[in-house]
């Protein structure tokens, strides 16, 4: 039994303790984080939400067919949160958790290289954040958006050929590729009425306003329009001084 329920930014799950529900409620999340534009965070996302499955099925509940896992995916502005439960006794979280650090963690007295108990340490290395319940057979984790290698990630509403897309972060040279890569895919797509939100930006430098004026040729050639939101005092007052609020729509928060 697999039951998932999906919204814009969310996905719940809940299915029978087998492994091969684990398969699949992976592979939905996969194509949830795709349609926000958020692959760059799949590895770390799969990679963490594998061992709190695979634990709550097998560990947990114990492959216990009558017994439920139940997943939350959510996306929001900052993060990615996912949260898993079990009906299982639950363990001792607080005395593996967090892992200690060095190499004894995964070498026994023999001096050899254990085989398991590296659940742990990837929950403190690829999460940002990790909250048990006092049972111990519930977990929320949360996921930074602002990537550990330094791209700019963002959420993107769709709606037909309207869009709205929110950097996470500062528009500027270190962040560029990223963002160049994602407003392509969104023109590609049949884009028209284009939306960039600033909520979260509080600088953009020479060459992220060549990014933006790009995008901006290109829906103009196409016959649509782009339009600049919630910008910051400064940053408005920047499109303001090079002209460009004469070119298109700019609007403060």
């Amino acid at each position: 039994m697999l039951n998932l329920e999906r919204e814009p930014s969310r996905l719940d799950a809940a299915f029978s303790s087998e492994l091969v529900h684990v398969e699949e409620t992976c592979r939905a999340v996969r194509g949830l984080l795709a349609d926000h534009r958020l692959s760059p965070l799949s590895f770390a996302c799969d990679l963490v939400l594998r061992e709190l499955l695979n634990n709550a099925v097998l560990h947990g509940n114990r492959n216990n067919p009558e017994l439920a896992v139940e997943c939350l995916v959510l996306i929001t502005d900052r993060a990615l949160v996912l949260e898993v439960a079990d009906q299982g006794e639950g363990f001792a979280w607080r005395e593996r958790f967090p892992p200690p650090d060095g190499e004894s963690l995964c070498v026994n007295e023999q001096g050899e290289l254990l085989t398991s108990s590296y659940g742990m340490r990837i929950l403190a290395d690829y999460a940002d954040e990790v909250i048990f319940n006092d049972k111990g057979n519930k977990v929320a984790v949360r996921i930074d958006k602002h990537l550990r290698e330094g791209a700019l990630m963002s959420t993107v509403h769709k709606e037909g050929q309207r869009a709205v897309l929110r950097p996470s972060g500062n528009i500027v040279a270190a962040h560029m590729e990223s963002l160049r890569t994602e407003l392509k895919q969104l023109l590609a797509e049949g884009v028209l009425e284009l939306s960039v939100d600033l909520g979260e930006v509080k600088m953009i430098d020479s060459m992220g306003l060549g990014v933006l004026i790009s995008a901006h040729n290109s829906l103009k050639k196409a016959g649509g329009s782009f339009a600049v939101i919630n910008a910051s005092k400064d940053l408005y007052d920047l499109f303001r001084s090079m002209r460009l609020t004469q070119h298109f729509s700019v609007t403060a928060a």
